[in-house]
């Protein structure tokens, strides 16, 4: 793993991914088959832009043609199907989660799908 994610959060969080509700709807939507490739597109896009937010940065030229990259995926994705493109947020949603003295984040994000 390059991000480096324990085991339990990421089976708790494909199984968070197959029930949502946006998955539901993307399977209602399986007639238009750029919606999985959008989905696709706005993670891979998000996992490298969070990537690059990790690392330390050497040079200001790399560091501009790495980040054309994520750039390039999250534009094509937003023009495939833009409710896709959220998915760009799920690195960073699960990093917040991952972090063990966000006590405040973990209970804002659990308490609503457990009231529903």
């Amino acid at each position: 793993m390059l991000i480096g994610f324990e085991n339990k959060l990421l089976f708790v969080s494909g199984i968070y991914i197959a029930c949502s509700l946006s998955v539901g709807i993307y399977i209602g939507w399986a007639a238009c088959f750029e919606a999985g490739i959008a989905t696709l597109l706005g993670l891979w896009a998000g996992h490298l832009f969070f990537a690059y937010l990790m690392q330390n940065r050497v040079s200001k030229i790399t560091s501009r043609t790495v980040l054309l990259l994520p750039a390039v995926m999250g534009i094509s994705s937003l023009y495939l199907y833009q409710p896709a493109f959220g998915a760009c947020f799920i690195p960073f949603a699960f990093y917040l989660i991952n972090k063990n003295n966000c006590r405040i984040i973990n209970f804002c994000l659990t308490v609503p799908f457990i009231i529903l």
